[in-house]
């Protein structure tokens, strides 16, 4: 027998009024997440050109998102980077006609990351020409593709690092180790 009214439990979601309070919060963890991730893109990117590569794998992306997450609370810059991220967020949300369609909502996603990977390729040009330029941030040998920066070197030992994060007094952490910890062992069992 064929129901007549498939019910997806969209309408109690479609229905339900989001104050400002939650609008503000969603808005806040949305940033949060970009945020990091935006970091862990650069991270990556600069960690492949380091070592004389110009494609950013798997791999340099799991050890990137395992750093800056050990090391995203403590920044320095946090709290202006979210405000900078929720004002780009609510600028995109403004931007949009009908965030109940789900086209729109997909094409406002995709947009989103757009602008995430074209500031993080920004920055690691920037990061690139300056490194060619001042040496700051230590050798860059061109055979061995081997890299004995601080940033390089913190990156690729960051599986000790992350094996060793005590995460039991903060349920933030804790749950976003779980989760990375997850990702990463679906991505292996591909």
């Amino acid at each position: 027998m064929i129901p007549e009214k498939l019910q997806t439990g969209m309408t109690a979601i479609d229905s339900h009024e989001v104050g400002p309070e939650q609008f503000t919060l969603i808005t806040k963890i949305m940033g949060l997440v970009l945020l990091l991730l935006k970091r862990a893109m650069i991270l990556a990117g600069n960690v492949v050109k380091h070592r004389g590569g110009d494609t950013v794998g798997a791999e340099e992306v799991n050890q990137a998102l395992m750093h800056e997450a050990m090391a995203f609370f403590d920044s320095e810059t946090l709290e202006q980077d979210l405000e900078e991220m929720v004002a780009m967020l609510e600028e995109a949300i403004d931007e949009e006609t009908d965030l109940s369609d789900a086209d729109a909502i997909g094409d406002h996603s995709d947009a989103l990351i757009e602008n995430l990977l074209d500031d993080a390729s920004r920055a690691m040009s920037d990061s690139n020409d300056s490194n060619d330029s001042s040496g700051d941030d230590g050798p860059r040998p061109p055979d061995d593709k081997e890299c004995s920066c601080e940033m390089c070197a913190a990156v690729e030992n960051v599986r000790e690092a992350w094996d060793q994060w005590d995460v039991t007094d903060d349920p933030v952490k804790a749950f976003l180790k779980q989760h990375l910890d997850t990702i990463m062992a679906e991505e292996l069992d591909m």
